[in-house]
């Protein structure tokens, strides 16, 4: 929240601020201001004890008043704006305020983290710098949609026949809708890992999203919804953009997009071989049968940028950002988020539903601009239904999930507990070496129900996938686990962990990573880990 002048506003009593949810109070239970002079208190969460050769998924977040992800996407850019936004982003590293912690990561056909939570400049200028400008096969550049143009352009020269025309029309509008769904579907996938490795990470959470293009939304209008379910390319939308919401409402994340296109200038007129102002082009003035036709289709394209940048930020507590010095911008976004407060409140309907609630927030005692989540689904435990939700948080290379810690250790099983096949690979031949996989759960993190007989309940998915140096799937195994505990137990279980083994059969003295995963099917909550498979302690089962 900012005051008239732009500045934040800080050492408000809790009694100044009011909650609202579907217009009705609430009562405010937890509060708390967050600043440089009392940055938030982080401590190491408290683990079970571990055994020798374990390790875990505890995520490494120093205390700081806010931290900051800067995601760099070339899954979603112009080559040129990833050039632009390079620069600039150097440009803001090299003057980065002592103790402000970023991290970064970058999208292109995989969510990649380069650096984790830092306040070294020359580690986050390392990071930075080992990335470069990169076309992906699933963008859509403005050179493509010239290139589009121009082929529909020569074919009316050469009097083609209209037939033909709207064929080659309906194949490139073909190919366009079916590149941005599978960009889309993409993603969404990369910001789901983003925030199951930020859920476990206390406090707000900046994530400050460099693009050309943001083709997400997190809460749409009936208009949007009505789109999106009929779309073909986009099967399943609805239930997946609910669970990426979910996950950034659950995870405390702000998004701040920031357009590497800057101030969207015109680009009619410009003289390069695949444009519209390339000699016979469609938005050549001198050419084309209306002239400014092409300027109004490209002001109303970027106005549409522009709303759909700005909706993406306020349905997350944001702001987005197109401008020329975005160097600036990030000084401005570090420098408004170093003092914010935290508001909590236990819904006095807490009805479970498919709605969307809606939060106000007021502040007395001035005029105040507040930035804040504007609702969220009352129904938080949405999962994307054309997959196991296990799925995509076992694939390889992804960042780890934090929202349910544990640690796990690998070593070869010292019997075998079965003559059976361990895993779920049909096509796993030759010797092979069966493994152990320990994993031991925080048992705080699990969400446990309390039956009728008064025991606790919990249900878990666990699993292990194993990937060769190829990145080729080996073997794997998923499994559900129903956790039924009585009152003495659960204590006990609170000190030591949850205990859970899984074994997996994988060929002999290979070189394999093997990727870990606890799902909790009460919070849609989820912990991943990857593991180097050590060598040298493998013993060979023929089967």
């Amino acid at each position: 929240m900012s005051a008239r002048n732009g500045e934040p506003v800080a050492k408000l009593p809790q009694s100044n601020f009011s909650i609202t949810e579907d217009g009705k109070p609430q009562v405010i239970d937890f509060f708390e201001e967050h600043s440089p002079q009392t940055p938030a208190k982080v401590d190491s969460p408290a683990m079970p004890p571990m055994p020798e050769g374990a390790v875990t998924n505890v995520p490494a977040a120093p205390p700081s008043a806010a931290l900051y992800v800067f995601l760099l996407d070339s899954l979603n850019s112009e080559p040129q704006d990833q050039v632009f936004i390079h620069k600039q982003v150097l440009s803001f590293l090299h003057r980065l305020d002592p103790g402000t912690q970023v991290a970064i990561f970058t999208l292109g056909s995989n969510l990649r983290l380069l650096q984790s939570f830092s306040s070294d400049p020359a580690a986050l200028l390392a990071a930075v710098s080992r990335t470069g400008a990169e076309r992906d096969a699933m963008a859509q550049n403005r050179s493509d949609n010239a290139d589009d143009a121009a082929h529909i352009a020569n074919l009316q020269k050469m009097r083609a026949s209209q037939a033909n025309i709207e064929a080659l029309q309906a194949a490139e509008a073909s190919a366009h809708a079916y590149s941005f769904g599978a960009r889309t579907t993409m993603t969404f996938e990369a910001l789901n890992a983003l925030a199951r490795y930020l859920e476990g990470i206390p406090g707000r959470k900046n994530l400050v999203w460099f693009s050309s293009s943001f083709p997400v939304v997190f809460f749409p209008t009936a208009t949007e919804m009505a789109q999106l379910k009929n779309n073909p390319n986009l099967p399943g939308a609805l239930n997946r953009i609910k669970q990426t919401a979910n996950l950034f409402t659950s995870s405390k994340i702000a998004v701040y997009p920031v357009s590497g296109a800057g101030v969207m200038n015109s680009n009619i007129g410009l003289a390069d071989s695949a444009d519209a102002g390339s000699a016979g082009g469609t938005g050549h003035f001198g050419a084309s049968a209306t002239p400014t036709g092409s300027l109004t289709g490209e002001a109303m394209n970027s106005a549409s940028s522009i709303s759909s940048m700005e909706h993406l930020a306020a349905s997350t507590g944001g702001r987005a950002f197109a401008t020329n010095d975005i160097a600036s911008a990030l000084t401005r976004i570090v420098h408004d988020s170093e003092i914010y407060y935290t508001l909590g409140y236990a819904p006095a309907d807490s009805t479970p539903s498919d709605d969307f609630r809606h939060i106000g927030v007021k502040v007395s005692g001035g005029k105040y601009k507040l930035e804040y989540r504007p609702g969220y689904n009352a129904s938080p435990t949405t999962t994307a239904s054309d997959q196991n939700p296990i799925t995509p948080i076992l694939k390889l290379g992804m960042p780890a999930a934090s929202g349910i810690l544990y640690g796990a250790r690998i070593e070869p099983a010292s019997a075998a507990k079965s003559a059976e096949p361990a895993g779920q690979n049909p096509n796993l031949k030759g010797p092979h070496t069966r493994y152990a996989v320990s994993f031991t759960i925080r048992t705080q993190d699990v969400s446990f129900n309390q039956a009728p007989s008064g025991k606790r309940i919990a249900k878990l998915l666990v699993g292990i996938k194993a990937y060769g140096e190829d990145g080729s799937a080996l073997n794997w195994l998923a499994t559900r686990e129903a956790i039924e505990l009585d009152a003495a137990r659960y204590e006990s279980l609170l000190k030591t962990g949850i205990p859970i083994t899984l074994e997996i059969d994988l060929p002999v003295n290979t070189k394999a990573r093997v990727v870990t995963a606890v799902y909790d099917w009460n919070t849609a909550r989820s912990g991943s880990l990857e593991i180097p498979l050590r060598s040298g302690t493998q013993q060979s089962l023929n089967q």
